[in-house]
């Protein structure tokens, strides 16, 4: 593809306008297909909140404009480029989600279900558990909403209040599992 970001930042060797539009349609690329939020202050994402993304990951202190350095130092062409950018973006957007509230609390539960012996995790992304109880391969096929709603009978297991202090201690989650 000539005149595309590879070839801009071969000649300049820094983030121009090519570079730039094609950083757009790839944070738009890995929000679909991983399910990220869109940005704080936006309620869906649109091109303007990919723009946040790109401007945020581009003036990001200790990193900024070295993420798109690397990614140029490691390409061959445009294909391998955008590869590699890709790549960058899925991991901004991680570390960003990691930073949220709800990123926190689905690390937690995450950790806490890989200790009880009551769980696995299943492969692939997201992070997928099961019941050890339930056959391999098992998984939910069925609708959401009936899911939530049987999860809201199981009786016998609450959180009294949040433990600020660090991980739950094994004891404490046993316990409130129903036996």
């Amino acid at each position: 593809m000539a005149g595309g970001a590879y070839e801009e930042l071969s000649q300049t060797g820094q983030l121009g306008p090519e570079t730039f539009e094609l950083l757009r349609p790839l944070v738009h690329q890995v929000r679909q297909s991983s399910g990220f939020p869109p940005p704080e202050g936006y309620a869906e994402w649109n091109d303007d909140a990919a723009y946040d993304v790109i401007t945020a990951m581009v003036t990001r202190e200790g990193a900024g404009q070295h993420f798109v350095t690397s990614c140029f130092a490691l390409a061959a062409d445009d294909a391998s480029l955008e590869r590699l950018f890709l790549a960058s973006i899925k991991n901004f957007l991680i570390d960003e989600a990691k930073k949220t509230p709800r990123g926190k609390l689905r690390r937690r539960i995450a950790r806490l279900m890989g200790t009880d012996a009551s769980f696995r995790r299943m492969p692939g992304p997201p992070p997928r558990w099961a019941l050890n109880e339930h056959p391999e391969g098992a998984v939910w096929q069925g609708n959401l909403d009936d899911l939530v709603a049987e999860a809201w009978r199981v009786r016998g297991v609450g959180i009294t209040r949040w433990n600020h202090s660090g991980p739950t201690p094994a004891q404490t989650v046993r316990a409130s599992w129903p036996s």
